[in-house]
C-alpha cells in the first residue's frame, strides 16, 4: 500500500486495496518499504495486517493467527477502563483476557489460564528479582522469565514457548511510547521482526 503517511483525524479509505489505515496510531514498512498498518508473515510467510483499537474507539484491531491459524483478536484496557483489552487464544483454544495490576492494585494485571485451565494471574520478577509483571519459566525451569518493560520504562524481555516447545522472544513499547522492537520466530526459526508505537 502506498500513500500519504501523517497525523489523521480518522479513517480514509485507500480505494485501491479497499482497506483502511489510521497512521496516527500505529505505522510500518512492509518489505517492499511501503508504509502499512503493521504488516507480519504468518507461519505460512503470507503477509498479514495487524492494527489496534484507538482512543475513539474506531475499529483498528490486532489481528493474529493463533497455533491452528485461526484468526484471533488482541485488545488492550486504558487507563480510564475503556475497551482496549488484550484478548488471545490459550493453548487449549479458550479466549483468555490479560489484565495487569498497577502499584495500587487497580486491576490492570495480566491473568491467563495455567495447564489445567485453572485462572491464574501472572507475575513478573527484573532483572534485579523484583516483581514486575508477569512471571514464567526461564530456560533453566526457573520462575523469572516472561517479563516485559517494567513501570519505570526499563527494558526487559519476553519468553514464551510456542505449542512445540520452542522458545519464541517477544518484546514490546513500554508505558512511555518508547519504541521497542518486538522480535518473534517463527516455525523454521527465522526471526520476524516488529516495530510499533503507542
Amino acid at each position: 500500500m502506498k500513500g500519504r503517511v501523517g497525523v489523521l483525524t480518522g479513517r480514509q479509505s485507500d480505494k485501491r486495496t479497499d482497506t483502511y489505515r489510521i497512521t496516527h496510531i500505529e505505522c510500518r514498512k512492509d518489505w517492499s518499504c511501503n508504509y502499512v498498518v503493521e504488516c507480519r508473515k504468518d507461519w505460512s510467510g503470507n503477509n498479514f495486517m495487524e492494527c489496534h483499537k484507538d482512543w475513539s474507539g474506531n475499529n483498528v484491531m490486532e489481528c493474529r493467527k493463533d497455533w491452528s491459524g485461526s484468526n484471533v483478536m488482541k485488545c488492550r484496557k486504558d487507563w480510564s477502563g475503556n475497551n482496549v483489552m488484550e484478548c488471545r487464544k490459550n493453548w487449549s483454544g479458550n479466549n483468555v483476557m490479560e489484565c495487569r495490576k498497577d502499584w495500587s492494585g487497580n486491576n490492570v494485571m495480566e491473568c491467563r489460564k495455567d495447564w489445567s485451565g485453572n485462572n491464574v494471574m501472572e507475575c513478573r520478577k527484573d532483572w534485579s528479582g523484583n516483581n514486575v509483571m508477569e512471571c514464567r519459566k526461564d530456560w533453566s525451569g526457573n520462575d523469572v522469565m516472561e517479563c516485559r518493560n517494567d513501570w519505570s520504562g526499563n527494558n526487559v524481555m519476553e519468553c514464551l514457548k510456542d505449542a512445540s516447545g520452542n522458545d519464541v522472544m517477544e518484546c514490546r513499547n513500554n508505558w512511555s511510547g518508547n519504541n521497542v522492537m518486538e522480535c518473534l520466530k517463527d516455525r523454521s526459526g527465522n526471526s520476524v521482526m516488529e516495530c510499533r508505537k503507542d
